[in-house]
């Protein structure tokens, strides 16, 4: 067992005797203790993990900073605690408020399915791992990896508020291939936003998973967590249209902020007066493709915005389609791989009625001659 009572629960590093600054992370010892509604610091939980202080919460949860004590491994635990509906009792202990059983029931139930799926993506750069999920204090916890790095929107007031494609591309592709398989196993996010993606090591990685519930503002006993500028019009109005093209819209909403340095504008505002201007105009850096797949894929209508992270992909990496008004001189030039012209269907047919014409002339020429040679041989033969 390790010996956890000269540690600081801000950072779980283990500190000397009668340290008053942790040299770790320059807290005093001992740091303030969580509030009532959290659990202690020093809480064991599943004999094993060892609770230090909060590190986030939302209505839906808390997240705790944690010693996992076989491993010697500082995680986090994230607890499933809405507080609109429950209570803490001294000993640990959740309780329910009057009423709020059946809607804590079906949260704890969407809750387990959630970051039991998440667990199976522990390979995967993007996603921020989650190594078990168990039961205890009648309520539900997920292990997971401890975050590093800093949040997308600190690394951006890094860059002067907006990054180059050239120097992100591969971060956000990578990203959005990454949620593209979480939607393959039907988990969406619906919170992406730069609070929720962390930049560590030139990787982007998503955080604060949470149920659909805390995803869209109509459930009245638990207050929403909704990202505005980068949250998709059903998040809003209607918590049963929240699909894979939220997170789209969420995905192009982050882009457009990343590579402008401006926020987007609320659906919620938008669907008055629909003013967003294209990232193009906005920086001319920025590719024509680039800024019409994010403008398609922030759509305010279901039904024409783009439906999947691979569409989203696929719109990202190809390449603007040539003019129309091509000339046909232009056309004339194509080469094709055995260094002949390449003719378009136009320039074919006006082709073959030329030959259709002169042939004609040809064929008509040598009649006339040969019935002007007959009369000839008749008349002098």
């Amino acid at each position: 067992m390790i010996d956890f009572n000269n540690r600081c629960y801000k950072c779980m590093n283990k500190l000397k005797k009668n340290t008053d600054i942790c040299p770790y992370c320059s807290n005093t010892v001992p740091i303030a203790e969580n509030k009532k509604n959290h659990l202690k610091q020093g809480t064991i939980l599943s004999e094993r993990y060892i609770v230090g202080s909060v590190i986030s919460e939302n209505p839906e949860s808390v997240t705790y900073i944690a010693l996992d004590q076989h491993l010697d491994m500082k995680v986090a635990i994230k607890e499933l605690f809405p507080d609109s509906l429950l209570d803490r009792l001294e000993s640990g202990q959740v309780c329910l408020k009057p009423g709020k059983g059946e809607l804590f029931e079906k949260i704890k139930e969407k809750f387990i399915s959630l970051f039991e799926m998440l667990s199976k993506f522990r390979t995967m750069p993007n996603i921020l791992k989650v190594f078990s999920v168990f039961f205890e204090n009648d309520t539900v916890y997920a292990i997971q990896e401890l975050p590093n790095g800093i949040t997308l929107r600190k690394y951006l007031s890094n860059f002067y508020g907006e990054l180059r494609w050239e120097n992100c591309s591969n971060m956000f592709l990578e990203l959005i291939k990454s949620i593209q398989h979480l939607h393959n196993s039907g988990v969406i996010h619906g919170g992406l936003s730069p609070e929720t993606i962390l930049v560590d090591n030139n990787t982007f990685k998503i955080v604060n998973f949470s149920t659909p519930y805390l995803r869209s503002s109509n459930i009245v006993d638990l207050p929403h967590e909704i990202y505005d500028g980068y949250a998709a019009p059903e998040q809003y109005y209607n918590q049963n249209l929240l699909g894979f093209y939220s997170d789209v819209y969420g995905m192009a909403a982050v882009m457009y902020k990343s590579l402008t340095g401006t926020m987007p504008i609320s659906s919620n505002t938008r669907a008055e007066n629909d003013n967003l201007i294209p990232p193009d105009i906005l920086n001319s850096n920025i590719s024509k493709n680039i800024s019409l797949a994010i403008m398609a894929a922030l759509k305010l209508s279901l039904k024409l915005r783009t439906q999947t992270m691979e569409d989203f992909y696929a719109e990202i990496i190809t390449p603007p389609r040539l003019s129309q008004k091509t000339t046909k001189i232009e056309n004339i030039k194509k080469i094709n791989e055995d260094d002949q012209p390449i003719f378009n269907i136009e320039q074919n047919h006006e082709m073959k009625t030329h030959k259709i014409i002169l042939l004609a002339m040809l064929i008509s020429t040598g009649v006339a001659m040969l019935s002007l040679a007959i009369i000839i041989f008749i008349l002098f033969g």
